[in-house]
């Protein structure tokens, strides 16, 4: 296989790795992409998802590759199975929990009383 030997097309100029399948494949989205980041010299693993219905950009870096890669993929897997309806919590719910959990340790008990009987 030739490595990088131009062809001439028109006014384009192709790379004779790419009809041999010498190059990298292009991601699915939402796959994310894995590059080195010169600047801060560490390699980056970007993922693009949505979140309320705006697009968000998450970034992890490391000195090795396969530890970015990895971080990110682990993301974007908790990202699949992360939201469903048993992991969403109503106001009321959280207002008991939080009433149970950290309020009532650090109050005295007429005073949580009280405040059970505001809500």
């Amino acid at each position: 296989m030739c490595k990088r030997k131009n062809i001439v097309v028109g006014l384009r100029v192709l790379y004779a790795a790419h009809f041999w399948g010498d190059y990298m494949a292009k991601r699915d989205n939402g796959e994310g992409s894995l590059f080195y980041d010169k600047t801060l010299g560490l390699w980056s693993f970007q993922v693009t998802f949505i979140k309320d219905g705006k697009r968000k950009r998450k970034k992890f870096t490391s000195k090795k590759r396969q530890t970015a890669k990895e971080k990110g993929q682990a993301f974007l897997q908790q990202l699949e199975s992360g939201l469903k309806e048993d992991n969403l919590i109503t106001v009321g719910r959280w207002i008991s929990r939080c009433m149970k959990d950290y309020i009532r340790p650090r109050v005295r008990a007429r005073t949580y009383e009280k405040y059970q009987s505001c809500l």
